[in-house]
């Protein structure tokens, strides 16, 4: 059992990232895992994924689960107060092909005012998430900060999906504050903040995809915490519940510098 207001927020944030139709169906779904009275949302475009995590009541027994994320919210409606879950997994014998088990899993949605039954499929089908190794922590943003950084920036980033390294923010740690940078090639945006918690120094901009970062403009709950490798961003918020990886787009930023203009150039109106 949960409560509704608290689910859909959750999967309301999960509809950013994850595709209405998808030539691999099974990323129209989102992986429902409970252990305990923990219930963890993954869902993922295979660039980036979003995982989430709730406190369950009344928890018979452990298990996972995939459903389709649309439906789901569509059979949960304008319910209000508590959802009731129960999956019941059939085995139809064996697979003469595969040799595999045939199972299905349904999914009962108790409302107070209905019952649907959502037919599921094996978490063995969704793709394998593991967190990324070897982070190293570039900032702690505030939220009101990260916020004001992408409202400034967004304007620049180009909609052209084939242009992964200008279809995202670039994110620039230094001695003193975080630069985000954006550009479409006919125009640059560039903001600065020096208010953080923790720094971390390095030589290189990371690339934020820009779903990745809509994403966390409306997940982040007082502060996130940055962290990278050379494959992912992984930003942690709401006392690590959210989580998000988003894989680097292959490919250089920009040299935005070469463009800024100089002092002697500069002028006001």
């Amino acid at each position: 059992t949960i409560g509704a207001k608290t689910l859909l927020t959750e999967l309301n944030l999960q509809k950013l990232i994850v595709p209405k139709k998808s030539t691999i169906p099974v990323l129209t779904a989102i992986k429902m895992e409970l252990a305990g009275p923990e219930l963890t949302i993954t869902g993922t475009d295979l660039e980036t994924t979003f995982i989430s995590s709730l406190t369950a009541n009344n928890v018979e027994s452990d298990g996972a689960f995939c459903v389709d994320l649309y439906r789901l919210i569509d059979c949960i409606g304008k319910a209000t107060g508590d959802l009731q879950f129960e999956a019941i997994e059939t085995n139809h014998g064996k697979n003469e092909e595969t040799d595999s088990a045939r199972i299905t899993i349904a999914l009962i949605l108790k409302t107070s005012s209905s019952n649907s039954v959502l037919e599921c499929v094996h978490t063995e089908h969704f793709p394998m998430i593991e967190a990324p190794e070897k982070l190293t922590t570039l900032a702690k943003i505030q939220e009101n900060i990260y916020k004001d950084l992408i409202a400034k920036t967004t304007f620049a980033v180009t909609r052209e999906e084939s242009r992964f390294t200008l279809a995202a923010f670039a994110l620039e740690p230094g001695k003193s504050g975080i630069r985000v940078i954006t550009t479409n090639g006919h125009c640059l945006a560039l903001a600065d903040s020096f208010d953080f918690e923790q720094i971390q120094t390095v030589k290189q901009n990371y690339l934020f995809q820009i779903n990745a970062a809509k994403l966390l403009q409306k997940a982040i709950v007082d502060r996130a915490e940055f962290s990278a490798n050379d494959e992912y961003i992984c930003v942690s918020t709401k006392w690590n519940e959210r989580r998000i990886y988003a894989r680097i787009p292959s490919g250089k930023f920009p040299n935005y510098e070469m463009v800024l203009p100089k002092k002697e150039q500069s002028f006001s109106l």
